[in-house]
């Protein structure tokens, strides 16, 4: 699985449930919980951050799946995984 933080679960989860109309707000929306939820480590199948994650992006699927794909070390923070997502959306 891609190891992550337990802020970045809680802060991805509270994500795909919000209703997001683009990626700009899905980033917005993380940062502005990040700094009160736990830094906790956590193992998350990455196949279980993708459907959180498309929740709340829609049909960003692919993108996401590729970007989260290229990060395979297990200690990446949510800030790597929103820089990939915009780097995808400037593309």
């Amino acid at each position: 699985g891609l190891g992550v933080h337990v802020m970045e679960l809680r802060c991805l989860y509270n994500m795909s449930k919000a209703p997001l109309q683009s990626m700009q707000d899905w980033c917005a929306a993380v940062h502005s919980q990040a700094s009160v939820l736990s830094d906790l480590d956590v193992t998350l199948w990455a196949d279980e951050i993708f459907v959180m994650l498309t929740r709340g992006v829609g049909d960003r699927y692919d993108a996401v799946i590729v970007q989260l794909a290229a990060l395979d070390d297990d200690k990446h923070s949510i800030d790597a995984i929103i820089q990939a997502l915009v780097d995808q959306e400037s593309q």
